[in-house]
């Protein structure tokens, strides 16, 4: 069966002028620059008065997202009415204006860096990106509408021939691929050259799942976000968030992290609003979790996976012998999953040979290929149904206890099965938001659903039986097997039992187990506290 790969590369309309990156001195570095500040204007705001406004404190417009509307704004020198004030007096002049809905002076250059990772060299000519620890499911059922899918990362590698992107080179991915040059946010223009490596290795890690599954066609969006450094600027990464929602993509891989900071005073956070957008627009962020080194740290968390935004899916990294990965940050409430990420195979951005690197962005890349996998079953594409399946099919791990919030890794064969049944979209094409998933008991035709799943505070149980008398007993269990709850009613006709349970925030985030007992018979279903 012949298949189109194709890799986008999307110009935009808007101009983006390069932002200078301050120097800093250690690994997950962060910094803001003392001349530009982000700002976001209520809506209805009229031009002239954003105009006036800027004109009055001498700033100058570098650019403006196209779908967040938060503008950067360049201080060259401050303004003659405020020759004398500094920075913290500007930005209170900006926070007294009664349009301005957003001011962040220190949002603007935090780095987005990309860790540094282990590499090998890898001599197989397999196109498997989990080659060397093949016992993972990777390739779910697949059908043959193209799913478009973004890496927001370093680019890609030039290394075809006459120096086109690597996925034109008939050598390493065969003949029935095709690439389209487009837009590089760091320098500017519409060739983005890896100059690092990541994101060649990332974007190739999709590419071959593409090769493993016969049905799977994807459409990859290379958005340049970060520099040779691995480092990138917020206003970048939420421009090519934006420009991906415009484009229509619904999953997107940000293999990148920072150390969690909080916004300066009572704003809201830039980053956090382009995140939202993607959310209500139902894209997916497949985000790694962030490498720690020297055998981890509990609970320590980073952005964007750490985003308490409901479309983002975190990764974190394990062995081949399922246990986590000694870098690999570890978290019951912020990090939802694992997959494989130690000696994943992908190609080098110069040479265009397949190497071996570790980390937990080569473990998010593969959670990325399962999710467009499963994306192109989906008759509308929607990050509630795709995550649910993917936590609910999340393979349980002793070792994995109390270290992610699904207790389990990622089984893309058990994650379709929970997206045509449990997690499947409600008919009639209502709100995903909130999605409720369902377990039917195929021998007498009951349904149990749960919902919301995963849920904060209150959970609600829906039980649809054709008994007509007899008890139902209703129970939440914890991962080993200890009933934290239970309740039981008397069936007094045919029909829909009720139940609700809120643990009154007792409960800590992770796997848990509804359970319905009726009529000699159980039916189970996974739930996720948050």
């Amino acid at each position: 069966m012949k298949k189109n790969f194709m890799v986008s590369l999307m110009q935009t309309c808007s101009l983006i002028f390069s932002i200078f990156l301050l120097n800093f001195s250690f690994s997950f570095a962060q910094g803001h620059s003392a001349d530009k500040m982000l700002i976001q204007f209520d809506p209805g705001t009229a031009s002239t008065d954003i105009t006036n406004f800027q004109n009055s404190i001498g700033a100058v417009e570098v650019a403006i997202s196209p779908v967040s509307n938060i503008r950067l704004w360049h201080f060259p020198t401050f303004a003659t009415a405020y020759a004398n004030h500094g920075w913290i007096d500007i930005n209170e002049v900006v926070n007294g204006s009664g349009n301005v809905a957003i001011v962040n002076s220190s949002g603007l250059n935090f780095f987005n860096t990309i860790p540094s990772l282990n590499s090998g060299a890898n001599n197989s000519g397999n196109f498997n990106p989990i080659a060397t620890c093949p016992y993972f499911s990777i390739t779910p059922t697949a059908q043959t509408p193209r799913v478009k899918v973004a890496i927001l990362d370093t680019g890609i590698g030039y290394t075809g021939p006459n120096h086109a992107p690597i996925f034109c080179n008939q050598n390493l991915f065969g003949p029935h691929y095709t690439f389209q040059i487009g837009y590089d946010y760091v320098n500017n223009d519409t060739e983005p050259r890896d100059d690092h490596g990541h994101g060649t290795h990332i974007a190739g890690i999709v590419a071959q799942m593409a090769t493993l599954n016969s049905n799977f066609d994807v459409q990859l969006f290379a958005f340049k976000t970060h520099d040779n450094f691995g480092e990138a600027t917020l206003f970048n990464v939420s421009n090519a968030l934006d420009m991906a929602v415009l484009k229509g993509i619904k999953i997107v891989n940000m293999s990148f992290s920072y150390p969690i900071t909080a916004p300066v005073g009572n704003h809201p956070d830039p980053f956090k609003i382009a995140l939202d957008n993607a959310r209500d627009a139902g894209v997916l962020i497949v985000a790694s979790a962030g490498n720690l080194g020297g055998g981890g740290v509990a609970n320590t968390q980073f952005y964007p996976a750490a985003y308490d935004c409901d479309n983002i899916l975190s990764v974190a990294s394990i062995s081949c012998l399922r246990t986590l990965s000694t870098f690999s940050t570890w978290s019951a409430t912020s990090v939802d999953v694992a997959m494989l990420g130690e000696n994943i195979q992908g190609p080098h951005y110069i040479s265009g040979n397949m190497v071996l690197k570790s980390g937990t962005s080569q473990a998010a890349g593969i959670v990325t290929g399962i999710a467009a996998q499963l994306a192109s079953n989906m008759n509308t594409i929607h990050y509630a149904p795709l995550k649910c399946s993917i936590l609910e099919g999340a393979q349980y791990d002793i070792n994995l206890e109390g270290l992610v919030l699904s207790e389990g890794y990622v089984n893309a064969e058990a994650a379709y099965a929970h997206l045509m049944n449990s997690c499947a979209p409600p008919p009639g094409g209502t709100t995903l938001g909130s999605l409720p998933g369902s377990v039917t008991n195929v021998q007498n035709e009951e349904v149990l659903s749960v919902y919301p799943n995963p849920f904060e505070s209150d959970l609600t149980v829906s039980f649809k039986t054709e008994q007509e008398d007899g008890e139902v007993i209703f129970t939440v269990t914890n991962a080993q097997g200890s009933t934290l709850y239970a309740e039981k009613r008397l069936l007094q006709d045919a029909g829909e039992v009720m139940f609700s349970w809120n643990p009154n925030g007792a409960l800590a985030p992770g796997l848990y187990f509804a359970r319905i007992q009726a009529g000699g018979q159980t039916i189970t279903k996974k739930v996720i506290k948050e």
